[in-house]
């Protein structure tokens, strides 16, 4: 064997010792084939059982940037409810991770490298788009209120109010007029809950669009069944109470045209819409602009 094979051979093998301690099963697929021929290797770098605590970490952290994209240490740490740093880190040498520079607070950003999307594909049998993300190209504004919501994500995960989510990219196409959440949680009595963080307040016709397109959707859904329901998180306390007016009183109708492709009034359709139970919206106010600590 010459040289420049066994080096290869030993990088491989080191990387695929590092995705055994964290119970993955190894790491790239030749360096678990070289494992495989040696048992012995696994107990030495630590292998564990595939249900350890080390598995159940890498298989959500793998699941939470196919989903989200990108995000940072302090939000995945919180959404796997330990503390610490250099976890990353270690799941970068696994070459499952890479850092991506940004201007944010939270310090540099980690997304799935092609074997990260490819592992995070395998365990839980699902597509996720994978593309070179470039988050300098993303303004400030819509970077932090991506980090703020996956923050709240990842509290209600780790404290067991929710139990599965869905991000906005995951919902389905965009279109006019159908509401799409900034993300989607399931709680742990089968309710589904849209989730908007509202760092700046909508008024006018920017609103009433908007309000109609939650009410319709959510009234629709309920009908056919689904247990769905909206909550605005906001530090914008005053414009979170004109909604709830709204909400509880009634909005004006607008209504979506698809040959004008814009919402307009309806002249036939009665004055206001309004949610069949109002317990299907709640408002979060906060205390603080996430975002801007993001």
């Amino acid at each position: 064997m010459d040289k420049a094979t066994k080096n290869q051979t030993a990088a491989e093998l080191r990387q695929a010792r590092l995705a055994a301690k964290f119970g993955a099963g190894g790491g790239s697929v030749r360096g678990v084939q070289l494992m495989s021929k040696n048992p012995a290797t696994v107990l030495k770098s630590g292998g564990q059982n595939p249900r350890s605590r080390g598995r159940e970490k890498l298989n959500h952290t793998l699941l939470w940037l196919a989903t989200f994209v990108r995000s940072n240490e302090s939000i995945i740490l919180k959404r796997l409810g330990v503390k610490g740093r250099g976890y990353m880190k270690r799941l970068e040498e696994m070459e499952l991770v890479q850092a991506v520079a940004c201007g944010t607070r939270g310090g540099q950003l980690w997304v799935l490298t092609r074997a990260g999307l490819t592992m995070a594909q395998g365990i839980w049998q699902k597509e996720f788009e994978h593309y070179p993300d470039r988050p300098e190209r993303l303004s400030q504004a819509t970077l932090r209120h991506d980090l703020a919501v996956q923050h709240i994500v990842a509290e209600l995960m780790a404290t067991g109010e929710a139990v599965a989510f869905q991000y906005a990219s995951m919902l389905g196409k965009r279109s006019p007029e159908i509401w799409v959440p900034d993300a989607l949680i399931k709680t742990s009595a089968g309710q589904w809950i849209g989730l908007e963080y509202e760092r700046t307040p909508k008024y006018g016709e920017e609103l009433l669009v908007k309000l109609n397109r939650i009410v319709r959707h959510i009234n629709q859904k309920q009908h056919a069944g689904i247990n769905i329901s909206v909550r605005w998180y906001s530090h914008q306390h005053g414009p979170l109470g004109d909604y709830l007016k709204l909400m509880q009183g009634g909005i004006p109708s607008r209504r979506y045209y698809e040959n004008l492709r814009e919402w307009r009034e309806d002249p036939e359709e009665s004055e206001v819409v309004s949610l069949n139970n109002q317990a299907w919206v709640e408002f979060v106010p906060m205390e603080r602009d996430l975002a801007k600590y993001m």
